[in-house]
């Protein structure tokens, strides 16, 4: 999360109200057990940018362990704290893409390519 928040802070410097950036990260964090620092780094972001429209990711299940997984339950508590910490923000909306095992790499972590062509609705 912190890569993508500082790439994403250089790059959007001249954006506005007008604008939307999209920001889908932290299963890394959640699978290394950096759940804290992501939430924090991103939490900083959304204080920063609030001339801009944000859309955020939640992160989606890991696939190859079961739900019940620390990991899966990691990430539950990942996107309840992305929600907590972002819902007092009016620019800011959090998008849940509920993809099932089929959209995801073998090792069900990452978007395989028809996961990264689905047209979210």
């Amino acid at each position: 999360m912190e890569e993508i928040v500082n790439t994403v802070r250089k790059d959007i410097q001249t954006l506005n109200k007008n604008d939307a950036v999209i920001l889908w990260g932290g299963s890394n964090d959640v699978n290394k057990n950096n759940t804290s620092e992501a939430i924090r780094q991103l939490s900083k972001f959304v204080e920063e940018k609030n001339e801009v429209n944000l859309v955020l990711m939640k992160a989606p299940p890991r696939h190859d362990l079961i739900p019940t997984s620390c990991v899966n339950s990691e990430v539950l508590k990942f996107n309840s704290q992305m929600e907590k910490k972002t819902k007092s923000y009016c620019n800011v909306k959090l998008f849940d893409t509920d993809l099932d095992r089929i959209f995801f790499t073998s090792h069900g972590q990452h978007l395989n390519t028809l996961g990264k062509k689905i047209n979210f609705k």
